[in-house]
């Protein structure tokens, strides 16, 4: 009785197998869901920056730089905000400019370290979850220094 069930399961098994092969993409295609109908999982993005740490006359030089095409790209007003007054300030050490920007919500993403001209410069990928971005394409601007500018010049 055993070894009737076994087979049974196997051929209805094979059965599934050879049916799903032989379907077109076409009927695949009409079973898949509606993407209108399909849910919506909200998914946060990220803007980063970059803080470095260098020593300058004796002194540690702490900066925090952000691209300025993070201007155009976010919907976040406020983080973007804050992002400047940070960019703008000047930091008194690595722990100071680390606790200020974790306070913001901005992690340590990545940490490197190389040879600058006054020495060795750490420098400090930083990331900040936010809600939305919008996309940004500078290859597509007018007068950029991308591709497209380039081929329309020639």
């Amino acid at each position: 009785m055993k070894l009737f069930k076994i087979i049974l399961v196997g051929a209805a098994f094979l059965f599934a197998i050879q049916a799903s092969a032989q379907m077109t993409p076409k009927a695949k295609a009409k079973t898949k869901e509606n993407p209108k109908n399909m849910p919506v999982h909200h998914q946060s993005a990220k803007i980063y920056g970059e803080l470095t740490l260098s020593e300058v006359g004796g002194r540690a030089s702490v900066k925090v730089t952000f691209d300025p095409v993070m201007d155009r790209m976010g919907s976040d007003k406020d983080a973007l905000t804050i992002a400047q007054q940070i960019k703008n300030y000047r930091f008194s050490s690595l722990g100071e400019a680390l606790n200020v920007l974790s306070s913001h919500g901005w992690n340590v993403e990545l940490v490197w370290t190389a040879l600058g001209r006054s020495g060795e410069v750490q420098h400090f990928l930083i990331g900040k979850e936010v809600d939305k971005l919008s996309p940004v394409s500078p290859w597509l601007d007018k007068g950029s220094r991308g591709a497209t500018s380039k081929g329309a010049r020639n």
